[in-house]
């Protein structure tokens, strides 16, 4: 699962980069869009025929007998101290950690939804005249009103929708026209679904920067094109409109509850600044249609295999996780095949395990006569013969190596697919006997 939350983020960094990069130039709705589909693209599950799921995985090298390095001799310490399945016990102490934090981070959502429906459970229906003027104001609009209600414990107005979408307003006269309108807005925005998905994302990524910096975008944009939503309907009540959420942000920071939704208003002075100078100065433009198909475009481009690699590629990529082996470690895996062949001389698996270990300490000579036995006594023929391809490889025996890889492939080996990746076999593959005999076949 880790590698495909990683591998979410890759694909959607570049769209956020985008976003962040061309924001001048992008509506709030447009940059709005962008910012939703980084936060659909960081849980969109592999999709059927596009993640690449039935290539064939990568071979990976058979023995390798260069010097261990220094992960490698950092892990076979961490071996012995832990014992051989410290990495396995690891993964799970931080599958363990993941799921403990993500059921915090969900109590902690549920807990804020709860004291917001706890608000609108304890609010009382609307005065008739109240809601008969939300009623005329939504009329006048073109849009359908939700129900209203009245709580002295509300911070400012806002829109609730755990059922049916209810618009709870604070005691104290009525509100004016444009923040019904920027309600309003958010409503026929669908603002609350997008709220739920941000819970979803939040579930699996609430690690992850890109996403909170994903949320904080998607909800600045949010208010933005809803405050524009209100410009265009009330060109003449910029300043009023201004002057009424100046108001709310106030009467927010010294009520007793203040929801999420109000605390959008103001929770971030360079936000509400920027919402300010927007409502204040800024002229209404249209999105150029172009820039709509350059967004739908890029959105595209986050899905492989069009321009990026899939799933199991990216999985493929992946390092993989150290050896853990060093002079001591293939010391005590020699001294176990000697013991094993002691008590069994016709133990060819424990053959294997000391032309390995003997590879691994650089006896390779005797590594070598050790694979040759393997072959003549037909263990694993191939295998045997790409290890002793490897070992004169490793002392400088490009002809004999190549004759041995031409006997594993007889054999049966696919040893371009073995060989392309073997750092066993690095030189080789630039020496002409290895292009011509293997390399291009």
């Amino acid at each position: 699962m880790f590698s495909w939350l990683v591998y979410n983020t890759l694909c959607a960094l570049p769209l956020a980069l985008v976003a962040l990069l061309l924001r001048r130039w992008l509506s709030p709705g447009l940059e709005h869009a962008l910012w939703l589909c980084v936060l659909v693209r960081l849980v969109l599950p592999p999709l059927p025929g596009l993640d690449g799921t039935s290539a064939a995985p990568a071979a990976s090298s058979l023995v390798v007998a260069t010097e261990p390095g220094v992960g490698d001799v950092v892990v076979a310490r961490l071996t012995r101290a832990f014992g051989p399945q410290w990495s396995v016990h690891g993964a799970r102490i931080a599958l363990v950690a993941f799921l403990l934090i993500l059921v915090f981070v969900l109590w902690r959502e549920v807990q804020r939804a709860w004291r917001v429906e706890r608000c609108v459970r304890s609010s009382r229906g609307a005065p008739r005249e109240l809601a008969r003027y939300v009623a005329g104001v939504a009329r006048a609009l073109g849009v359908r009103a939700p129900r209203v209600r009245v709580s002295g414990l509300a911070g400012g107005p806002f829109l609730w929708s755990l059922r049916r979408p209810v618009l709870v307003l604070p005691d104290g006269g009525r509100p004016a026209p444009t923040v019904l309108a920027h309600e309003f807005a958010h409503l026929s925005r669908r603002d609350h679904w997008t709220a739920w998905l941000e819970l979803v994302v939040a579930g699996f990524h609430f690690w992850n920067p890109l996403f909170w910096l994903a949320r904080r975008r998607l909800r600045l944009c949010a208010e933005l094109s809803c405050d524009r939503w209100v410009v265009e309907r009330f060109p003449g009540e910029r300043r009023a409109f201004a002057a009424a959420l100046v108001d709310a942000a106030e009467r927010a920071s010294e009520a007793p509850f203040v929801p999420r939704a109000v605390q959008a208003i103001g929770a971030d002075a360079r936000d509400f600044e920027e919402r300010l100078q927007e409502i204040l100065h800024r002229e209404v433009r249209k999105t150029p249609r172009a820039l709509l198909a350059v967004g739908l475009g890029l959105s595209l481009l986050t899905l492989p295999p069009w321009a990026l690699p899939s799933l199991a590629q990216f999985r493929r990529a992946l390092p993989e996780i150290p050896r853990g082996i060093d002079g001591g470690v293939w010391a005590e895996e020699l001294a176990e095949a000697d013991a094993r062949l002691d008590a069994d001389p016709e133990a060819l698996a424990a053959l294997v395990q000391r032309g390995i270990a003997l590879a691994g300490l650089g006896r390779r000579d005797e590594a070598l006569r050790v694979f040759e036995e393997q072959e003549r006594l037909g263990f694993q023929p191939a295998k045997a013969a790409y290890n002793q391809a490897c070992l004169h490889a490793l002392e400088g025996r490009p002809e004999r190596a190549v004759e041995c890889l031409e006997r594993a492939g007889f054999l049966g080996l696919d040893v371009q697919l073995y060989a392309e990746q073997d750092p066993d076999l690095a030189e080789l593959r630039e020496h002409p006997v290895f292009v011509e005999r293997i390399g291009e076949r």
